[in-house]
């Protein structure tokens, strides 16, 4: 592993704004305002809370824009708790993974008694005695005389949007009386309904048209929507005004500017793979498993993909662990109910924890490994890094105190510097280390604040090219045929543009921009120490001999 040799770019930290011209006018009354974490601490709480104190009684959408590490999750804790100390009020949570119902399950249980919390798994039924929310079975916990005693609800966004997941019709019917209950006890008894959608980028795949259309159940009772991301994108907004329609279209914008607190980053360290067939054969990443295993070390492996966790366990890599140590999660989706979930007290290796989990172990190292590049524009068999440069950043965040991570990837293409907005020294030095451990090709800088036009022009088209079949449909009486429509925008941004932004942002590939990312320094949890590089080697005929048994010796070296 190779200590970089040269300092890295200040430039400012890129995220995507909401702004107040995403919402037309016309239809949304959106408002903004711009808050600043700590500079010593990077945490918000010191300008979130006021405003949120303010605004807890005023009927919004409010949408908080803040950065991994800011401390959002305990401002809304600190809020929820307002809520629940008022008698017009019920919090419900909607939550896109089972693992987040547990964390606030547990957070919530420091603010107000356990008996006041309904969560998930209060319908569904336990796995074991030991799971969070657990209740004796003779209890008809979904019962309408029991449902006043819950001052806070955690559930699923695929519960509360009533999505019954792709096996099945309807939602079971403990599921179904719950949502009746709830919505006839607040309605019954003027409780004003606070939703709360945390991790919004990870819940748009549900937001399917049907769904939206279940949540208008609850149009009477809504008085508030808090949505809650660090890695927003251009479906998540279709989402808001969707919600808002609750709220009477009013939107209010939180955002917090992204800065980087050099004391409280990590060590980041890239292992650049040539070989894009065989990525886990690595031979910089099996001399890294065996110095943490030989020192005793924890660690954790984010893979991409099942099929490279089973060639990995078909590996002697984890030979000399006791394989009671090891937790390889992942879940089956040809057995549902084979959920293997992060175990903290074990190494993990696996899929699904490169969201949802907090990895608060000190000193801990996280290795992450992205899926090879492809020169296939559109090849999106990219596993939990499907999402792109949102998936890298929260797998990358899972770390939340200072230690190592490491990441293993394809190297990057060149960027070219003419399509850098930046001045001409930072140009200049990008494109300089980019150039150093490029692979073959260039692509072109990508300001995630542009996507917006780039699917206004990718609407435009679609609907050009059906331009005709709208025109002859509408010379055609076609009362009492099948239902024919074509994708409004907003569906079309939903179910088709974050994947068709994917493919286009920096090209579609996730190596170069990690690599832009850690050369100038945007990770909040970690700062670019070492990059693992072995550059092609070129040599002159009239020394041959000597420059490959210097090169010999050099490699052979470095293997001990």
């Amino acid at each position: 592993m190779s200590i970089i040799d040269f300092d890295l770019v200040n430039v400012p930290v890129e995220y995507k704004k909401i702004n107040i011209e995403d919402f037309d006018s016309n239809y949304y009354n959106s408002t903004k305002e711009f808050i600043s974490p700590n500079p010593e601490t990077g945490y918000i709480s010191e300008e979130l809370m006021p405003i949120l104190i303010r605004d807890l009684d005023v009927k919004n959408t409010t949408v908080i824009n803040a950065g991994t590490g800011q401390g959002k999750s305990k401002c809304i804790i600190d809020i929820v708790s307002e809520y629940a100390n008022k008698e017009d009020y019920i919090v419900v949570f909607a939550l896109p993974y089972n693992n987040l119902i547990e964390q606030y399950f547990e957070e919530c249980k420091t603010i107000i008694e356990e008996n006041k919390i309904f969560s998930l798994f209060h319908i569904d039924k336990p796995v074991n005695e030991n799971m969070i929310g657990a209740v004796n079975d003779e209890l008809d916990i979904v019962n309408s005389s029991n449902i006043d005693k819950f001052k806070i609800h955690i559930l699923t966004v695929y519960a509360l949007l009533e999505n019954p997941g792709e096996d099945a019709l309807f939602q079971s019917n403990k599921r179904k009386k719950y949502f009746r209950n709830l919505i006839k006890y607040c309605e019954n008894h003027n409780k004003k309904v606070v939703l709360i959608f945390d991790e919004l980028h990870d819940s748009i795949h549900t937001f399917k048209e049907e769904y939206i259309f279940n949540l208008w159940k609850f149009k009477k009772v809504v008085h508030k929507n808090y949505v809650i991301s660090a890695t927003f994108n251009e479906a998540s907004k279709e989402i808001i005004k969707y919600l808002s329609e609750f709220t009477d279209n009013t939107i209010h914008i939180i955002e917090s500017k992204r800065i980087v607190i050099e004391e409280k980053q990590g060590n980041l360290h890239l292992i650049l793979h040539q070989d894009n067939s065989n990525i886990i054969d690595n031979l910089s990443l099996k001399r890294l498993f065996n110095r943490l295993i030989h020192e005793n070390k924890k660690f954790d492996v984010i893979v991409y993909s099942r099929s490279q966790l089973k060639k990995m366990q078909k590996k002697p890599y984890f030979g000399i662990i006791n394989r009671s140590e090891l937790n390889f999660c992942y879940n089956d989706i040809f057995s549902p109910n084979y959920i293997r979930k992060y175990n903290k007290s074990k190494i993990n290796i696996g899929t699904n924890f490169s969201t949802g989990i907090n990895i608060t172990k000190e000193n801990h190292t996280l290795i992450i490994i992205l899926p090879p590049s492809t020169n296939i524009k559109y090849f999106n068999n990219k596993g939990v890094f499907t999402s792109g440069y949102v998936s890298i950043l929260q797998a990358i965040a899972r770390l939340r105190t200072k230690g190592d991570i490491y990441i293993v990837m394809s190297e990057p293409l060149g960027i070219q510097e003419n399509s850098l907005p930046f001045g001409i020294a930072e140009k200049n030095k990008i494109t300089e280390l980019f150039e150093k451990y490029q692979t073959l090709g260039t692509i072109e800088y990508s300001d995630i604040n542009l996507q917006k036009q780039i699917l206004n022009d990718a609407y435009t088209e679609y609907t050009y090219n059906i331009r005709k079949a709208k025109k002859y449909k509408t010379e055609v009486n076609r009362f009492g045929l099948n239902t024919l429509n074509y994708l409004e925008k907003e569906q079309f941004i939903l179910k088709k543009g974050e994947r068709y932004l994917n493919s286009d942002y920096f090209n579609g590939d996730l190596a170069t921009y990690m690599f832009y990312i850690s050369v100038t320094n945007q990770l909040s949890n970690c700062k670019l120490k070492s990059i693992d590089f072995n550059p092609d080697i070129y040599f002159q005929s009239e020394s041959l001999i000597e420059s490959l048994r210097y090169n010999y010796y050099t490699l052979v070296n470095s293997a001990y």
